[in-house]
């Protein structure tokens, strides 16, 4: 500050370590795919298949890549309640369209 000047200064290096190899490469991926027993492969070659697996088995395979079901889409409660009732929408539909046409109609 010098004044009524103000100047702000961003600290740190031009290009931050996350920015530096944005890539994923299999060398880098490499350690985590091979402690999950999982695999790599170029969308190139084809679309591989998708089939379940068990928790601790191989997730990949020739031609085909392994995920584990969780369940986790299961809803056990559902719950819907409407915003407003039919009516009261129909009228409020009804009166955007008249004011639209109230509108257009004055040029």
């Amino acid at each position: 500050r010098q004044g009524a000047l103000v100047a702000v200064v961003a600290l740190g290096p031009p290009a931050p370590r996350e920015f530096a190899r944005p890539l994923a490469t299999p060398e880098r991926l490499g350690p985590a795919v091979a402690a999950s027993r999982g695999g790599i492969r170029r969308l190139e070659e084809g679309m591989p298949v998708l089939r379940p697996v068990r928790t601790g088995r191989p997730a990949a395979g020739r031609g085909w890549i392994g995920f584990t079901p969780r369940a986790a889409f299961v809803s056990t409660s559902l719950r819907l309640t409407p915003l407003l009732p039919g009516w009261l929408g129909l009228v409020f539909a009804a009166g955007l369209m008249l004011w639209g046409w109230l509108r257009e109609g004055r040029r």
